[in-house]
């Protein structure tokens, strides 16, 4: 199903958090059914929880790289490039909706051997973390949006067309604000 490899110069380097604790964030690649799928991470070795932060629509897992440092000293952080996006496969026959990035995200966690991991959503990522938080509750520790794609009266149209079949856009426009 999976296997998992450092890319060949793709380890950005120490970066040093405040207080001067050096923490590395290397690039990685892994196999899921058949894709390739390239993430960072840091605080491999830290002993703390698993953080999991998802990039918006435009964004890569690079969004992240200022705050995986500080981060990483305390906890392990996985920053994904969602299918589509950054170093990861780009499919033209990809499933692109939320439920299929939630599926993948869960994938990922499993084949990393994760129990477990707050998430953290940022834009189109925070849509992507709400579908995986409905989806698999057992995974999730917390759920953290960042300026998240999704609420409101009306579901952006770049949101509500990655949605799963139209009932969820429906009903996302009908949530109170």
């Amino acid at each position: 199903m999976s296997t998992t490899s450092p890319r060949p110069g793709g380890v950005t380097g120490p970066t040093r958090a405040p207080g001067g604790v050096a923490t590395g964030i290397e690039e990685r690649t892994i196999l899921l059914h058949g894709q390739r799928v390239t993430y960072l991470e840091s605080g491999a070795d830290s002993g703390g929880p698993v953080i999991v932060l998802l990039h918006g629509l435009a964004g890569s897992s690079s969004t992240w790289l200022p705050v995986m440092p500080l981060l990483g000293a305390h906890a392990h952080v996985i920053a994904p490039d969602l299918l589509g996006h950054g170093q990861s496969a780009k499919p033209g026959d990809g499933d692109y909706s939320l439920g299929a990035h939630a599926a993948s995200l869960r994938d990922l966690l499993v084949a990393l051997g994760f129990d477990r991991a707050t998430v953290v959503g940022h834009s189109f990522g925070g849509g992507v973390a709400m579908q995986f938080a409905y989806q698999f509750p057992e995974l999730v520790e917390r759920l953290v949006l960042v300026a998240s794609g999704g609420f409101g009266r009306e579901v952006t149209p770049a949101l509500g067309g990655q949605a799963d079949p139209p009932h969820d856009a429906r009903h996302a426009r009908h949530l109170p604000t």
